[in-house]
């Protein structure tokens, strides 16, 4: 059974090889992974950022993070999700929606916006869901 949980210092190793993976996957940047594992760490223990991992059977399968922030052009708090990754292996389990759904519970009541960082061409599933472009961002009303 899949269980979404806070992700804690103990977990960051893991999670910088899943990001890992994800960046091999979007082929968008380079990986540095003694930064990543100092942010996630700093991340873990900031009460405005938020870092969960979806876990089965003590294996971790993926993670999300994100962060409340303030937004200049959108006037209002918002909760950013930046990184969502769920192993391949594992994609047509919903588990994604699992972690969004954790951070949504985070962001609840502190933000009027949920969003995150779209890559072009890959909105749809999103629209269908109520988040709507805006920006170099997808967005819906918390």
């Amino acid at each position: 059974m899949i269980t979404i949980r806070e992700a804690t210092i103990f977990d960051i190793a893991i999670i910088a090889d899943l990001w890992q993976k994800l960046i091999e996957e979007i082929e968008t940047a380079e990986f540095q992974k003694e930064q990543f594992f100092m942010e996630t760490l700093a991340a873990i223990i900031n009460p405005t950022h938020y870092v969960a991992v979806a876990e089965n059977k003590g294996e971790i399968l993926g993670f999300i993070s994100g962060s409340i922030e303030n937004v200049d052009y959108m006037k209002d708090l918002c909760g950013i999700y930046k990184y969502v990754y769920i192993l391949p292996k594992f994609r047509n389990h919903s588990y994604h929606e699992k972690l969004i759904d954790g951070f949504t519970e985070f962001c609840n009541g502190k933000t009027k916006y949920l969003a995150f960082m779209c890559f072009p061409g890959k909105s749809s599933h999103w629209e269908r869901i109520g988040y709507r472009p805006y920006k170099v961002f997808m967005i819906k009303e918390a």
